[in-house]
């Protein structure tokens, strides 16, 4: 007789929350609208693509986008925000990486940014 030996598994599928995807396509529609108030180059419409996270200031109409790897917050290109308001997105979003206890590597930012960065602390590499 064969021994047949089966592992039991429970397998549960969590239903979506109807509220939750609202405020998931609210968010996305904000996103969205500064992308198109402030994007300067494609690198900002990359940002609205694929898996990311969102710092959204509530001083400042824009936005960081950022994805987390081992604690580093890895963002490409510039904030998405006003013109001149750069250096203020880039001082809140540092405040909230320390509060959450996260590096931040920026990659692809123009020139302009980078010299600020630096100002900031950043080191250019």
């Amino acid at each position: 007789m064969k021994n047949n030996n089966y592992e039991q598994v429970s397998l549960n599928m969590e239903l979506p929350d109807p509220e939750a995807d609202s405020e998931h396509r609210k968010a996305m529609h904000e996103i969205e609208e500064i992308v198109e108030l402030y994007g300067r180059d494609s690198l900002t419409y990359l940002a609205i693509e694929g898996e990311k996270q969102y710092y959204v200031s509530n001083e400042i109409h824009g936005f960081i986008a950022f994805a987390v790897v081992k604690r580093i917050a890895i963002c490409i290109g510039n904030p998405v925000c006003p013109p001149g308001k750069s250096q203020e997105m880039l001082s809140e979003f540092r405040n909230y990486c320390r509060r959450e206890h996260m590096k931040i590597c920026f990659s692809s930012v123009s020139e302009e940014f980078a010299q600020m960065a630096e100002i900031d602390g950043f080191v250019k590499t």
